[in-house]
Parts: structure tokens; sequence; C-alpha cells
């Protein structure tokens, strides 16, 4: 069976008509709804801690650690994430 330019250009046409409205309706997706859940059991409110630490010092945060620090830091072994990074 063989088909004219025209008869061709037609049914190309309606075929991506036809998949243009088959794809709007699949893409649809219905939105989830995700309940958060609480991983601890009787944690301590701000104040709580507040309380806690009250008095006491805040330790000195390094600038930049070095990345052989990062690496000595995990036994040696380079972590996979940053191994990927680098």
């Amino acid at each position: 069976m063989t088909l004219s330019a025209q008869n061709k250009r037609w049914l190309g046409e309606h075929l991506i008509a036809e998949a243009a409205r088959e794809e709007s309706t699949t893409f649809t997706r219905p939105t989830k709804v995700v309940k958060v859940k609480r991983r601890s059991e009787n944690s301590p409110s701000d104040a709580a801690l507040e309380a806690r630490f009250a008095g006491l010092e805040m330790p000195e945060m390094p600038v930049d650690p070095e990345w052989s620090q990062v690496i000595s830091a995990n036994s040696g072994k380079m972590i996979q994430p940053i191994e990927k990074w680098l």
C-alpha cells in the first residue's frame, strides 16, 4: 500500500496530535501527601539545650580543613561521595 505525500502528511499530523493528547493525560500525577515521622523520643527542647550548655564556651571551628584532615578523620579511607567529587 502506497500513500501520496499529502496523505502521509495528513496521517503524520493526526498521529502527532493523538500522541500529544495521550501524553497530556498520562503526565498528570496526583500529589502525594507525605507525613513527617518523628525519629526521636524525649528529645530536649531548645530551652533545655540552652540551659544544659549555659556557661560553656563555643569551640573554635576550623576555617577550612585540608583534605588530608578529612581523609584521616575517616580512618584514612576516602569518603565515597568525596572520592566521586574529586
